[in-house]
């Protein structure tokens, strides 16, 4: 009764992490791209 609980749960928080690994870089890459923006606006 209980395995079969937490397999489901499991797959739920591993679906979790791979959602929050995914928006982070996403995050991140916008960032750097508003970085590199920064810079070039700098160098004009």
């Amino acid at each position: 009764k209980c395995a079969r609980l937490n397999r489901p749960l499991q797959t739920i928080e591993t679906d979790v992490a791979g959602i929050i690994k995914a928006s982070r870089e996403s995050r991140k890459e916008k960032f750097n791209d508003e970085a590199t923006e920064a810079e070039a606006a700098d160098k004009e």
